[in-house]
Parts: C-alpha cells; structure tokens; sequence
C-alpha cells in the first residue's frame, strides 16, 4: 500500500497538538491525568512520523525542522510546565537560607525554585534537540544508539510520574506519589537528556531480527491503547499508572547501568595487568 507522503508532517503536527493540549489541560485542576496520556500519544506519534517519512522517502530539511520544533512543544515546554505546576513548593523551604526567611518570603523563594526546575527542563530539552540536529549526521557517532536521554524518553519519565501522582488502587494498596518526587525527577531527567550517557535505540533493546518489525508494532499499539484509555476513561484498568513509569524508568536507569559497566570494562585489545604476548 502507498503511504501519502503528506502523511509524515500530518503526524508531526498531531504531535504537536498533543503536546499544546496537554498544556492547556494541566493548567486546570483534574486535567493532568489526560495531559499525561496526550504526552504519551505524542510519544507514539513521534515514533511514527519518521518512520513514515523513511518508508515514503519524503525525508526532508523542513521536515526534520518541524519534528524538532513539535518535540520542543510536546517533550520541552509541557513537561516543564508539569514540573512547575505540580511540584511540592515545600520540598526546598527545608534548603540553607530558606528556613531563616518569613513564611512569605519562603513560598515565594520556593516557587521561584520549582520555576527554575521547569525551566532547567525545558532548556536542556532544547539543548538536546539542538545537539541532535548537529550531530546526527556526525559519521562518527555509533549507529543506532544516542548519545544522552532522548526527549521523548525524559518526558516519558516526568508524565509517567504525574500519572503515578494521581490516587490509585494497586493490589488493594493505596499508592500516591509524592509530590516532592517530581522537581528531583525532573532535574535527573534534564541532566540526563544534556550529558553524554549513550542510549541504545529501542529497535535495538527489541532485537534485530526479522520480528522486529512486528514487534514494534504490537509495543507502539499498546502504548496508544493505553494512553487512550487514560484519556477516555481515566482509570479504567488499575495497573496502568504502574506500567508507564517501569517503562520509562526503567530505559532511563539501564542506560546509566550500560555506561558504569561499559566505564569499567577493558577496552578491546587492552591487554589486562600482567599479562602480555606469548
């Protein structure tokens, strides 16, 4: 079947409208839940967009350009705009310097901090998708991997807690996230997105062989599924605020795993202490 090739920037920009939506949907009470779900479609819809512009061949500068600048929007500004909207002031009253000021003048310092929590994010997210759009092309840089957290993955993490802080039943169990969480995630999140920690592309945590495709296929259709469910029905199955953040969480934590051990193992061809030619 013949795939428009208007189709790719059409999926650009419904991650786009994600991404707008779901600010404008977490600046009123009760809608973070669905904001959170509307970042994880943009998530889906960023994965498809270039896949689509691969198959099409209608790969180009502006539309390479545009996904960049939706991402900005999607997996910049609106996670940054979650981290100041829903972190815990109080988590910094506690900080050298705060605790000596009026009760005043401590909830203004301590939103002034949440604020440049969300506004750290939002400059590393563009830092990292400036640094792509340079170094992608870079021959150098090894294939199929990234280096630092992929946006989407760093925005994953930030949504996937604000799902987490919404009540739930798990097991019987009542679980809440704390809301001092979020500013700490946000800021490993943003430190992560701007360093060097390489990241295997997905396709390669999924395999590389001739299932690939259908496998990702049937992860990419579940996310959706699932997102759609959030924002339909908020809260339909219960186990669903737990699985987004092992997912995300659990790509973020690996990726730091695989540098310290790729730090610590010897290098190909180094000849280990003591030993030597026969």
């Amino acid at each position: 079947m013949r795939v428009p090739g208007w189709l790719p920037s059409a999926f650009t920009f419904a991650n786009l409208v994600c991404g707008f939506s779901a600010i404008c949907l977490s600046s009123h009470a009760g809608g973070f839940e669905r904001a959170a779900a509307l970042i994880f479609l943009a998530i889906v819809l960023d994965g498809l967009d270039g896949a689509l512009a691969r198959k099409t061949g209608k790969s180009s500068a502006f539309g390479g350009e545009l996904d960049s600048l939706a991402d900005l929007v999607s997996f910049g500004i609106a996670p940054g705009f979650f981290l100041y909207m829903m972190s815990d002031p109080r988590l910094f009253i506690v900080l050298p310097g705060v605790q000596g000021l009026s009760l005043d003048a401590q909830k203004i310092v301590s939103s002034g901090i949440v604020l440049a929590v969300g506004s750290f994010y939002v400059i590393c997210a563009a830092a990292r998708l400036a640094r792509f759009n340079v170094e992608h092309d870079n021959p150098s840089r090894p294939k199929g991997e990234f280096e630092g957290l992929p946006s989407p993955a760093a925005a994953g993490m930030v949504a996937s807690l604000v799902l987490l802080q919404s009540h739930t039943v798990v097991e019987g169990t009542f679980f809440r996230a704390n809301a001092e969480i979020l500013p700490l995630a946000g800021i490993l999140s943003s430190w992560l997105m701007v360093s060097r920690v390489p990241y295997p592309h997905f396709l390669r945590l999924v395999g590389s062989s001739g299932r690939t495709g259908r496998a990702v296929v049937c992860i990419v259709l579940l996310i959706f599924l699932m997102a759609l469910n959030v924002y339909i029905t908020a809260w339909s199955f219960t186990f669903l605020p737990v699985i987004f953040p092992a997912i995300f969480w659990t790509y973020a934590v690996y990726g730091i795993v695989r540098a310290i051990v790729a730090r610590g193992a010897p290098a190909p061809g180094a000849v280990p202490p003591g030993g030597g030619t026969a």
